[in-house]
């Protein structure tokens, strides 16, 4: 399906501007009491950043005494925000 967005530049690709929260994702938040907010600076402001699995990308961010961790893609212009979870940290 053609949607006319294939001439999309380079940096929009990098840095997209979007977020898209999958079910599974919102419901993590709830669950965990993490915020919009909170994942958006995760994300776009991480301490830490790996690869998951199947080519996923893994972002963590420190606020106060517990850290952030964020499981996503990044689509055509957006992150795709796929799992969230809160860890206390020791220390």
């Amino acid at each position: 399906m053609d949607r006319g967005d294939q001439n999309q530049t380079e940096g929009d690709r990098r840095e997209p501007g979007r977020f898209t929260f999958l079910p599974h994702a919102l419901e993590d938040m709830v669950e965990r009491n993490v915020t919009e907010e909170q994942v958006r600076a995760t994300v776009e402001e991480p301490d830490f950043t790996g690869e998951g699995d199947y080519g996923r990308l893994v972002a963590d961010r420190r606020f106060g005494r517990t850290v952030v961790r964020v499981v996503y893609n990044v689509g055509r212009g957006e992150y795709v925000i796929v799992a969230v979870m809160r860890r206390r940290r020791i220390g």
